[in-house]
């Protein structure tokens, strides 16, 4: 996969995706990723 490419792009929002839905799901959302997750559900 090249840098700065659409697919490195979605790469990194379904790795993000995954992760954030993962911490969700067995509910280990803390005070230090919320803001995380707020920031990437807003972007």
């Amino acid at each position: 996969m090249y840098k700065n490419t659409i697919d490195e792009r979605i790469n990194e929002l379904v790795e993000k995706k995954g992760a954030m839905a993962d911490l969700i799901i067995d509910g280990k959302v803390t005070s230090q990723n919320k803001s995380q997750l707020v920031e990437f559900l807003l972007s």
